[in-house]
């Protein structure tokens, strides 16, 4: 066996007596920790790019795809989905960085998400927030003997909460929401089996200049003296994005001298309110903003909005749309509705149509303003064989229909009592 093909298999099996013992101290290290506070979870998620891996290759910083013991150290592709990862860095001057990018910058309303455990009170683990070129905005470091600092905010242990990995168990839920384009909130919880669960610090960072555009989890600096291994685990990412503003109808109806429109959202972020616009059907009409609705900002629940419109002198068609306006300025149109606007001036009672008729026609009528209104069919001779309407009734035109099936074929008469204006009509039924 040649020198070259000796050096090869030594090398070899070197590597694997290292790999093998490696990987047994983190499945070791794994299975004596986290008993019934972690669970797996997916590392993948979508509104993500791929993961991007690096350390100081110095032989003994390893990233290990499992979890607790159960799975194979340094096995699986971190960007699968369904798997738990832990980032493994021993000895001291070892360092694992995995750094992600979202897909899309994070905009107001966008809520990110994820779960980390802390193994052994060993080393710094933590993580950061970027924001294109401004770079990291955030940092979440723990080390050792569970001392914590943080870039660009001040964290303060919720009150009597203090903070301790619990005997090597340390399990948190991060939340992060984006409040504006110069601000977000977190909120790093415990959630561990045993010890204190509960908010361990919360608050606002507020000196954005760029939008959030990735992170980084981190483990570094292990304690030396074959001191115990340094991992940080983390799955569960999600990204829950703002819903838009989401209109569900929109309509608009005469009432009276009045158009009115009204709308409805299923929900509401980030919404400012709704700019109302209208044009006529004229070739040189442009929009033109006629009122302003405050919206509900940010809310999951069916929300109702009116406007009336009482600018209106001529008569015509009409059209209307809505300028929905979030904080941030920006905005987006609705569906356009129209209106043939015939203002009331007087009373009347139109004609029935069909007529003559066999055996339903409709009535019409108008009224300048909202009156008690009694509408009866008398036959020929006065005597009243029917009230087809008795209440009040708002200004505006209006139709009913007449069925006169029951009865037989002659001239009937109509009339209307609205207030102090009385007005009778003739009609035929031909059967």
């Amino acid at each position: 066996m040649g020198d070259v093909m000796k050096k090869y298999l030594l090398g070899f099996c070197l590597f694997l007596v290292l790999s093998t013992n490696s990987f047994a101290q983190i499945a070791a290290d794994n299975a004596s920790n986290y008993g019934g506070s972690w669970t797996n979870g997916s590392n993948g998620g979508s509104g993500f790019l791929a993961w991007s891996l690096s350390n100081n290759d110095n032989g003994s910083s390893i990233f290990a795809g499992n979890f607790l013991g159960d799975s194979e150290a340094g096995a699986g592709n971190i960007n699968t989905t369904g798997v738990s990862f832990s980032l493994y860095a021993n000895p001291a001057a070892a360092f694992v960085n995995a750094d992600r990018a979202f897909s899309a910058s994070l905009t107001t309303g966008d809520v990110f998400t994820f779960k980390l455990a802390l193994n052994y009170d060993n080393g710094n683990k933590g993580f950061s927030l970027f924001a294109g070129a401004q770079g990291e905005v955030f940092n979440f470091n723990v080390g050792s003997g569970g001392s914590v600092s943080s870039a660009n905010a001040t964290l303060n242990p919720g009150a009597g909460a203090g903070y301790n990995y619990g005997g090597n168990d340390a399990v948190i839920q991060v939340t992060l929401e984006v409040l504006s384009s110069s601000s977000f909130s977190y909120d790093i919880s415990r959630t561990s089996s045993q010890g204190f669960q509960g908010t361990l610090f919360s608050g606002t960072v507020t000196d954005l200049t760029d939008a959030l555009t990735g992170f980084r989890f981190y483990v570094s600096g292990t304690d030396g003296g074959g001191a115990p291994q340094n991992n940080l685990y983390f799955n569960s990412l999600n990204i829950a994005n703002a819903l838009p503003v989401e209109l569900t109808s929109f309509s608009a109806s005469i009432i009276s001298k009045s158009v009115n429109l009204t709308w409805q959202t299923a929900t509401e972020v980030n919404n400012y309110g709704f700019q109302v616009e209208r044009k006529t059907d004229k070739v040189e009409s442009i929009w033109e903003e006629i009122g302003f609705i405050a919206g509900s900002g940010n809310s999951n629940s069916p929300k109702e909005y009116s406007f009336a419109d009482n600018s209106l002198n001529n008569s015509g068609k009409y059209s209307y749309r809505l300028k929905q306006v979030d904080n941030d300025g920006s905005y987006e149109y609705s569906s356009v509705v129209e209106v043939d606007y015939n203002p009331v001036i007087t009373f009347e009672l139109a004609q029935n149509y069909p007529n003559p008729f066999n055996p339903s026609t409709s009535i019409s009528y108008s009224i300048p303003n909202g009156e008690f209104v009694n509408i009866k069919v008398f036959s020929i001779l006065g005597e009243e064989v029917a009230t087809l309407f008795n209440g009040y009734m708002e200004a505006g035109k209006h139709t009913l229909s007449f069925d006169a099936s029951k009865l037989s074929s002659g001239m009937y008469l109509y009339k209307i009592t609205a207030g102090s204006f009385t007005q009778v009509k003739k009609m035929l039924l031909a059967k």
